[in-house]
């Protein structure tokens, strides 16, 4: 069998397989548009022979799915900034900044890892109604302002960027720690495909 024999087959088995997985949400989505009652037919239409939208109009107009949907895009967008901004301060903290205890304190964040999740939902529900913060965004959004394994890829991500080893504001032209981090992505970004450019 030659290469080209065998890219084409291999190929031809992925597409075959990728339709069998996605045929289930296709056929989901095609029943949406299908009357009630249509998709319990035998057999089963594939497709709506008489397509409606009444099904779209009672998940909004009775069961409120647009505030559903309007609260999960609030939690998903503030919950990724602020631990996007929480998850870098500290992941480039236990990079690239030398202080008492870092290797302690981030040896015990690693293996906060191997806790399942499930040992710590009652805790942190006591927790969420002590602060007052049940049925509310907040309740949701805290929870997840930073998390070990956000931390963690940052820290590594931070290691092998021989850019910068240590931070050291005062042999950095001057620029306090967000200056030094901002600067370094900049200058990586410019010098990227530049032989020549000049590392610091």
């Amino acid at each position: 069998m030659t290469r080209t024999s065998r890219t084409v087959l291999v190929n031809t088995l992925l597409v075959i397989g990728a339709l069998l997985v996605a045929f289930p949400l296709l056929w989901m989505i095609s029943v949406s548009f299908m009357p009630t009652g249509a998709a319990s037919t035998y057999p089963p239409p594939l497709f709506p022979g008489e397509p409606t939208l009444d099904n779209y109009r009672e998940l909004f107009a009775k069961h409120t799915a647009g505030r559903y949907m309007l609260n999960s895009t609030l939690v998903a967008t503030f919950a990724t900034l602020i631990s996007l901004v929480f998850n870098t301060m500290a992941g480039y903290a236990f990079a690239k900044l030398r202080f008492r205890g870092r290797d302690r304190i981030f040896r015990s964040l690693l293996g906060a890892l191997v806790i399942p999740s499930q040992v710590a939902m009652i805790p942190l529900f006591a927790l969420v109604k002590e602060l007052g913060l049940v049925s509310t965004y907040g309740g949701v959004v805290v929870p997840a302002m930073a998390s070990v394994f956000g931390i963690f890829l940052i820290r590594q991500y931070a290691l092998v960027d021989r850019a910068h080893r240590i931070a050291d504001p005062g042999g950095d032209g001057g620029h306090l720690h967000p200056g030094i981090l901002c600067k370094r992505r900049f200058r990586r970004q410019g010098c990227r495909g530049q032989s020549g450019c000049r590392r610091g």
